[in-house]
């Protein structure tokens, strides 16, 4: 939800330039998004259904919205024979069947869901190992170092004067003056 504002914020770039130039114009006016969560699920194809529907409401003329929705984020493909085996087994319709059958198993099979937290943990410090890490072999500068330093005090750090809240379903960021709704507490849910 909050991928796109934070990646301008830092210096990157989209794919969508209409997105990125409304959230530059944003961040240049000192403004931030006003982010509502409309869907919370685990099933992919639900949430590309609610996005689909919502398109459709607010009309894409409106968003900045290049496609009708539904789509999902395609893989980024290492060659066109990456590509090829991808369609062949499937592509995105495999996809969404294998990750209704994993959210069905990670919520009913507690040794699987342990078994595949480990497995997924193994494989992120493999990542952060090898040279498909684009920091692989490289260090921050001490310029760069003190720049993020500085980023992250006081003011200059996003969560400045805010707090996590969450009703067990749904978090939301509320500022730290503000009373806490009833049947909300600190802290955050986590969902795997």
């Amino acid at each position: 939800m909050y991928h796109h504002y934070d990646a301008i914020k830092n210096g990157n770039n989209l794919k969508n330039s209409k997105l990125e130039n409304k959230l530059k114009k944003l961040i240049t006016e000192n403004l931030k998004p006003i982010y509502r969560k409309v869907l919370e699920t685990a099933i992919e194809q639900e949430a590309f259904d609610k996005e689909i529907e919502l398109i459709k409401f607010y009309g894409k003329e409106n968003l900045c919205n290049i496609m009708d929705g539904g789509q999902g984020g395609l893989p980024h493909f290492k060659n066109k024979e990456e590509e090829k085996l991808w369609h062949s087994k499937g592509g995105i319709a495999a996809n969404k069947k294998r990750t209704k059958k994993l959210v069905y198993k990670l919520n009913n099979d507690k040794k699987f869901k342990e078994k595949w937290k480990k497995n997924l943990s193994k494989g992120l410090k493999k990542y952060y190992r090898t040279n498909n890490n684009p920091m692989f072999g490289k260090k921050h500068t001490e310029e760069s170092k003190s720049k993020m330093s500085l980023k992250k005090i006081g003011q200059n750090n996003s969560q400045y004067g805010t707090i996590w809240i969450t009703n067990g379903i749904e978090n939301k960021k509320l500022n730290k003056n503000s009373q806490i709704p009833e049947n909300w507490r600190k802290g955050r849910k986590i969902c795997i």
